[in-house]
């Protein structure tokens, strides 16, 4: 980064060091200075302009940072799908990861690799309705043949008086309590 002309060493000083990934409370302590007083030098446009200037090159920092980090990871990843010691659950989590990594990167127009073939609307209806059915099977009584299997009564709030008729709050009689077989069948 170039110093600025108008800036003074301070101020130039804690925009590098924001610019190396520092954020601004941590500069102004390398710096010596108060984090007010970077608070005080954003009221003038010039310093504003350059702080604006070395976040941007921050985030080129991160960006390249995170570009090593990603090769490096891919390159684990890769060793470890390639290591026959390494079980098999491992090396097809790590081939999976490569995967989607190499997916992310992949324009829209370009076919998903390894993509499953969709199967025919009227097969998913079948599928959803057999799933649905079996999933849903509860004891219906006879005289209501669609009423829920059992009364959907309001579960009593702490504060408020126990269901088992005892007068007394919920949260000081039944909470937390095993419910008697008695209650359930009434």
């Amino acid at each position: 980064m170039s110093p600025n002309p108008s800036l003074t060493p301070k101020q130039d000083q804690v925009l590098a060091l924001i610019a190396s990934g520092f954020n601004a409370t941590t500069a102004a302590e390398h710096a010596g200075v108060h984090r007010n007083t970077i608070a005080y030098w954003l009221r003038s446009p010039e310093f504003r302009e350059a702080l604006e200037h070395a976040r941007g090159e921050k985030e080129i920092l991160y960006w390249d940072q995170a570009e090593v980090l990603a090769a490096e990871a891919i390159h684990k990843l890769r060793a470890l799908a390639d290591d026959p010691q390494s079980p098999a659950t491992v090396r097809l989590r790590a081939t999976l990861a490569m995967l989607d990594h190499a997916q992310r990167f992949l324009p829209d127009t370009c076919a998903i690799i390894n993509a499953p073939a969709a199967p025919a609307e009227d097969e998913n209806e079948e599928k959803r309705e057999t799933v649905h059915k079996n999933a849903q099977k509860t004891e219906r009584s006879e005289d209501h043949p669609l009423a829920p299997a059992r009364e959907a009564r309001p579960k009593p709030g702490r504060n408020d008086l126990c269901p088992c008729g005892s007068g007394i709050k919920f949260k000081r009689c039944c909470l937390g309590k095993t419910p008697l077989p008695a209650a359930n069948a009434a």
